[in-house]
């Protein structure tokens, strides 16, 4: 027997709902210490983001994984990445993400207002914001220090610059953290309505079948 016109539209609803469930994005961090000491960060491409950093406008090599910097900082614990406040540091995500934090610290006894100002682009490479990351001080940590913390429209890229860079010569990221999407994962009551429609046909069509 052939199923009439509400069990297909009711097969097809189902079918929807289940693939429609909502996909999930786990939190992913970069700690710079996956690679060998001094490995240069330039052109590296790790948990789905690749660095880029440059020196007077040219490629350099002037800031590497796994450095020893600030040590029992608040936002840096080293081993890090380190390197030259004079050079702009890059990160491009495969996939845009919605939030996106770092700790920020640099070598110097001063505060440093603003220590570091961050491009945020979207994936077109259209210009969404410009942010500036506050480095202080505060006993008993040794160098000033901040949190980048941003939450909004998805991000394709960023781009970091050092302000005052005579004055600190010297820059330590660490805990780069964004968003990276997970494969969609049914939800409980998508679940529960595909079974449920699924054991309602199965009965109506046992029914039809009865004499």
């Amino acid at each position: 027997m052939k199923p009439n016109k509400f069990s297909l539209a009711f097969i097809g609803c189902v079918l929807v709902c289940l693939f429609a469930s909502t996909a999930r994005a786990d939190p992913v961090t970069v700690r710079f210490d996956e690679l060998p000491d001094g490995t240069p960060i330039n052109n590296v491409n790790l948990s789905g983001v690749a660095f880029g950093f440059t020196l007077n406008g040219a490629a350099s090599t002037d800031a590497r994984f796994r450095r020893v910097g600030p040590r029992n900082q608040a936002y840096v614990q080293c081993p890090c990445l380190e390197g030259a406040a004079a050079g702009v540091l890059t990160f491009d995500f495969a996939a845009p993400t919605s939030t996106l934090s770092f700790g920020l610290a640099r070598v110097t006894n001063l505060n440093l207002f603003p220590g570091a100002t961050v491009q945020l682009f979207d994936a077109a490479s259209v210009l969404l914001n410009t942010l500036t990351i506050d480095l202080v001080r505060v006993p008993p940590f040794d160098f000033p220090e901040g949190l980048f913390s941003y939450t909004g429209v998805p991000v394709g890229r960023a781009v970091i610059t050092f302000n005052n860079p005579s004055a600190a010569l010297r820059f330590a990221l660490d805990n780069l953290t964004f968003d990276q999407p997970a494969a969609p994962i049914p939800e409980p009551a998508t679940l529960l309505l595909l079974g449920t429609g699924l054991a309602g046909i199965v009965a109506i069509h046992r029914r039809r079948q009865q004499p």
